[in-house]
């Protein structure tokens, strides 16, 4: 469904129930309701239906699914799947100098598996008798992705007991067979997390711009409504408020998921690129190349 029906069908829908609200509450509650209410309502209708076609366009076009969805369904922390990885192991085993050695291993997605190099009898294991996985790096483009383990301390006052190292804790963290399960970077902005079985998950990046980006536009919702209700309308602001209040957690739970699932944004056109002629009399031939990336 495009994105100019959706508008005019919801311009529609939301003016003829504006303007039945409006009789049947500004009759009871006041001496008479407002005045032109039809064209009222109408404006209501349009200034409604144009709020929530942009917000569905945001949604949609954001560069994870229902990012700037409602408040009880957005997601600030989408998620990107990767197809190798190199983890740095941690050898318990101690050489000559006393130290605990360090390896790298390359593991790539071979199905729904990590293996070792592509071995399919080498599937990666986060820990085992002679070594746990300290670290993994993930491609990124040019750049890698550094995941540390999280390291624990002893809790204190309780013996045998660990809970997750904290910058500021006194005494050396130390890493825990068990516990280990989440790889953050050392900002702990993106995370890996591993299962039981010890495969990781994809990898999270949360958003701050993105959590504050659907918590303003869930708020501008609401503001809408109350400018619709209030000077648009003619109700009184107490009457205005709550109005508001009922219309944004409706259109939250049952509207907006309707149309996010409904509407779906045209594909991009295809890239084209053009011939650049080496001379005057090549530009009468040059012609634009379809398909070409």
């Amino acid at each position: 469904m495009t994105l100019p029906i959706i508008f005019l069908a919801l311009a529609a829908a939301i003016a003829g129930l504006l303007y039945a609200v409006s009789l049947v509450l500004q009759s009871y509650f006041y001496e008479s309701p407002a005045d032109r209410l039809p064209l009222r309502a109408l404006a209501g209708g349009i200034l409604a239906a144009a709020f929530l076609c942009l917000w569905v366009n945001i949604n949609t076009k954001a560069s994870s699914k229902d990012k700037y969805g409602t408040l009880f369904e957005f997601n600030a922390t989408p998620t990107r799947e990767f197809q190798e990885f190199t983890a740095t192991r941690w050898h318990i085993a101690k050489d000559a100098e006393g130290k605990h050695r360090e390896s790298k291993a390359k593991f790539v997605k071979v199905q729904k598996a990590y293996v070792e190099n592509g071995d399919t009898g080498k599937p990666f294991r986060l820990t085992n008798s002679d070594w746990l996985v300290t670290s993994i790096e993930i491609p990124d483009g040019d750049q890698t992705i550094v995941l540390n383990a999280e390291l624990f301390v002893p809790k204190e006052g309780q013996t045998g007991e660990l809970r997750p190292w904290q910058p500021g804790d006194e005494g050396s963290p130390v890493y825990s067979r068990d516990l280990i399960r989440v790889f953050r970077e050392a900002d702990g902005r993106r995370s890996v997390e591993f299962t039981q079985l010890g495969s990781p998950g994809a990898l999270q990046m949360p958003s701050r711009g993105g959590f504050i980006g659907a918590i303003l536009i869930n708020i501008a919702q609401f503001v809408v409504w109350f400018v619709i209700f209030w000077p648009v309308l003619r109700f009184t602001s107490g009457p205005a408020l709550g109005l508001a209040l009922a219309a944004t957690v409706v259109v939250m739970l049952f509207v907006m998921p309707l149309l996010f699932n409904r509407y779906k944004a045209p594909a991009p056109p295809p890239a084209v690129a053009y011939l650049v002629p080496t001379s005057v009399n090549a530009q009468a031939e040059a012609r634009p190349a379809a398909g070409v990336a």
